[in-house]
Formats: C-alpha cells, structure tokens, sequence
C-alpha cells in the first residue's frame, strides 16, 4: 500500500504575482549531483562546441528529489541543427546512464536548438519550465531572456492536452511491457491536470503532487477520494492494467470534461 507523503509546497509569487524560481544549483544534494555531472559531461563530448547550455528542473532542482520516486528532469539546449543520430545517441547514452543509477525513476534530457526553445510557438511549456523551474548547471542561462509568469491559462499544459496524454497511456497499456513507468506518468498526468483545472480559483502554482491533490479536492470534494488514488499509484505504480484503466476511464475523462467546459 503506498504511503501518502505530504511534502510538497506552492510556489512562492514575488510582489507583481510572478512565479518565483526557487531551484539552485545549491540546493542538488548527492547522488543526484554526480550523475547530472556525468551526464553533462557527455553531453559535452558529444556535442563539442555546440553545447550551448544545460539545466536541471523539478525536485533536484529545489533539494527536495527523493530516491526511488522523483525523475532527473534534464535539458540541453545546442547551438547547431539536431540530426536524427542526436537522439539515438542521447536514448543510447541514457540508458547507459539509467543502469548506474537505479534510484532515479526516469531520466529526461530533451535536446532543443536555441532558437526552438526561444521562439517557436510551440514551446511555451519549455520556456515556462525553463523561467520557473530550473537551474542552468552548465553554459549561458538562457532563462534571463524568458518573461515571468503568473498562475493563469498561459502556465496550464497538463489539463489542455489531457485528452491526448490519455489516449497515448491507453495505447501503451496495449503495447507496451513497461506498465509501472506508464501507471507512474498517466497518474501524475492526472493529478496536475486536476490542479491546473482549479489553478485560477486558488491563485496559485505548484507541480507537487500533494498539494495538486489538496487543492484540487477542495473544489471537487466528491472526487477526491479518486484523485487519492491517483495520487497513491503515482508515487507507487501498479502492473495491474484494470486498476489503471478504471482512473483513466473515470476520473481522467471527467477531467477533460471539466476542461473542456473551461471558456477559452
């Protein structure tokens, strides 16, 4: 049975309302620290010259990840065109990396051009992360030229693409034998959607999961104790596909229903 931890917190706003960035460079306590060291060492090696910039975002960011629950959310951002032989060795150097290092859950490292992550349209969600959420741990930070953002629809990526996300974990739940990593991503998929979908009424942010739980149940009390389990199989993923489904099919279309209502 999964033990509901209640750490978690809001992100602090300054005195315009803007979200305030916490993480620091600081705070990335070990083991973490040596394999973001390893992996931007290679990243260094691969990309030679070209390696514009590095960061790390999420709880290893603010010196709260916790061994065998949170990811290593990494990003490389380079000053060259991507081929495809980029991601098929980033994918190849991962999992090299992933078999030293049981204690994180994933490891993410999504390669961007400077000019992808600064101006293309579709990558507001990046910008956003980038500005609110991480810590350049190598290179120029690019973060200083992002503008700030407040809790509004502009910072909602969990709940508008909610449909979607669903519909891909469904797929996968058919196809794929990795069930835990895909119980894990779906749940916490989920809760922040619930978050996002009340993120306006509180006036606030935060991707923790408790506190997405304790808001979201505050407005939709009658769905909390479903948003409870979601929360339990995100911090303990299950191989069971039925207990899986039956929060898909339930609460996560309620949710991109209630979305769905949202004026746009």
């Amino acid at each position: 049975m999964a033990r509901i931890s209640t750490r978690g917190s809001l992100f602090a706003l300054d005195s315009r309302g803007f979200i305030r960035n916490t993480a620091s460079v600081k705070l990335i306590r070990s083991p973490w620290k040596q394999v973001i060291q390893a992996i931007i060492g290679g990243t260094q090696l691969h990309f030679g010259r070209w390696l514009h910039s590095v960061y790390v975002r999420g709880s290893v960011a603010k010196g709260k990840a916790i061994c065998g629950v949170s990811d290593l959310d990494m990003t490389a951002v380079i000053g060259r065109l991507l081929s495809k032989s980029d991601f098929e060795w980033r994918d190849e150097f991962l999992a090299q990396i992933s078999k030293t290092a049981s204690f994180i859950s994933s490891i993410e490292l999504p390669l961007y051009t400077r000019n992808q992550l600064l101006n293309r349209p579709g990558h507001e969600r990046e910008r956003f992360f980038l500005k609110t959420q991480s810590v350049c741990v190598c290179g120029d930070d690019l973060a200083v030229t992002i503008k700030d953002f407040a809790p509004s629809r502009r910072t909602i990526f969990y709940a508008s693409s909610l449909t979607e996300r669903l519909n891909y974990a469904t797929a996968c739940l058919r196809t794929c034998t990795d069930t835990e990593r895909t119980c894990r991503w779906i749940m916490k998929n989920i809760v922040r959607a619930g978050f996002e979908i009340v993120m306006e009424r509180e006036g606030k942010y935060t991707r923790d999961l408790y506190p997405c739980y304790r808001a979201f149940s505050r407005h939709y009390p009658e769905l909390s104790d479903q948003m409870r389990r979601a929360l339990k199989l995100a911090i303990e993923p299950t191989q069971d596909v039925s207990r899986i489904r039956e929060i898909i099919d339930g609460l996560g279309v309620r949710l991109a229903l209630e979305w769905s209502k949202n004026p746009k």
